[in-house]
């Protein structure tokens, strides 16, 4: 076997693991904005009412078009409960989107502040595991709330 090479320089060892020497570790709801506030329910009936150019999301994808939109500019979506979550290597996790929008009540709308851009979160969470950071409802169905 060979031997870890700990001398990595331009990087630090971390308790998640090395990582580049100028970055920091903190908590995703100290780094982004969580804008959950933004998100608008609206259930299939009333959207056939009001059909139109902008996309309404859900989790994981465009749900319908509606002819207005409560979201403007560059946001990461990231479902809030659902079994997408046990295929995150073969199912994208999160959704980039830049433009004028809608989102329902299943995803979490997150925008990058300060040095965290959207594109970062969107392209670090894409494909990776965070069933260990979920809590269960019931007997099956994930869920990733706000605090986790």
């Amino acid at each position: 076997m060979s031997k870890v090479n700990e001398n990595r320089p331009g990087y630090k060892k971390t308790k998640i693991g090395w990582i580049p020497e100028d970055w920091e570790i903190d908590k995703i709801k100290d780094s982004y904005l969580i804008c959950n506030n933004l998100r608008y329910p609206i259930n299939v009936e009333e959207r056939k009412k009001i059909q139109g150019e902008y996309p309404y999301y859900g989790p994981t994808g465009i749900l319908d078009y509606i002819n207005h939109y409560k979201v403007g500019g560059k946001y990461v979506l990231i479902g809030e409960d659902g079994d997408h979550f046990l295929k995150y290597y073969i199912k994208p996790q999160t959704i980039l989107v830049i433009g004028k929008f809608n989102v329902n009540n299943h995803a979490h709308i997150i925008k990058g502040k300060n040095k965290n851009s959207s594109e970062w979160f969107f392209w670090f969470f894409n494909h990776r595991n965070i069933v260990p950071y979920l809590s269960r409802l019931g007997a099956g169905r994930y869920k990733l709330n706000k605090e986790e």
